[in-house]
């Protein structure tokens, strides 16, 4: 899937480039489409982030139908 997707650590990059104060993941885990298990990019986002020295709660995953409240920058 990488022509068309990100995976964590490229996505961690590309928030980094973009300078964001923030980023959500979304459209993972709704249907299995890869052989990775289905919790897998959360958990490499968190790896991901923990590596780039930048909290977790600056990028979330989130869950379908999940609504998150950024905070105001």
């Amino acid at each position: 899937m990488a022509p068309h997707h990100q995976d964590p650590e490229e996505a961690v990059q590309g928030m980094l480039l973009c300078n964001a104060a923030y980023a959500a993941g979304c459209h993972w885990g709704t249907f299995r489409l890869t052989n990775e298990p289905i919790d897998e990019p959360p958990r490499k986002l968190g790896e991901a982030l923990d590596a780039a020295g930048l909290p977790r709660q600056r990028f979330r995953a989130l869950q379908p139908g999940e609504v998150w409240d950024v905070p105001a920058v």
